[in-house]
């Protein structure tokens, strides 16, 4: 019995120096990465960022300008207005940092009704599509409803009430003209 109380005893210090070991182990990598967040909000400090949160990623990713994605809804498409849809798409792809060929991917995902009838039919027949082409074949399929009369209206435009009533509705037809 006492043969087994000192073997027993023998493992438990064993054991315990083990775990000694672990612990200085331990205490060691954590000196480590307190040093390294030490560095890492100095980095963020000198490079003018306020938010350690997010700037260490965004420090390791340098494509991004804002430092963050930008929570925007994708617009969806409006058949009575192509042109001004595919600006707003446009503008979302460069706030967002869209690769090129994913934009049409993201456009078609926001086609409803007739639009989306549409794309499934375009898509099937064809390899690849381009942005640029995707839009081409968009205003040829969906001419805006309303650049039919676009040019006769901005050509009989006239100031009938308030100049800003007068401006926005100039601002509005230059919009489609383009």
């Amino acid at each position: 019995m006492e043969n087994q109380i000192k073997t027993f005893e023998q493992r438990l210090e064993e054991q315990n120096e083990k775990q000694d070991e672990r612990n200085k182990s331990m205490e060691a990598q954590m000196a480590q990465l307190i040093q390294l967040f030490k560095e890492n909000i100095s980095i963020v400090q000198n490079s003018g960022e306020h938010s350690p949160s997010t700037s260490g990623f965004n420090n390791l990713n340098n494509q991004r300008k804002y430092g963050y994605t930008p929570k925007l809804e994708f617009p969806v498409f409006a058949v009575e207005t192509v042109r001004l849809w595919v600006q707003k798409c446009e503008k979302y792809f460069s706030l967002c940092k869209i690769p090129d060929d994913q934009k049409v991917d993201m456009a078609s995902i926001h086609m409803i009704g007739k639009a989306e009838t549409w794309y499934n039919a375009y898509i099937t027949s064809r390899v690849t599509v381009t942005w640029t082409l995707f839009v081409a074949d968009l205003c040829v399929r969906f001419k805006d409803r309303m650049n039919d009369c676009v040019v006769e209206k901005f050509n009989k435009l006239a100031q009938t009430g308030t100049l800003e009533e007068y401006l926005d509705e100039f601002e509005q037809l230059k919009t489609f003209m383009i």
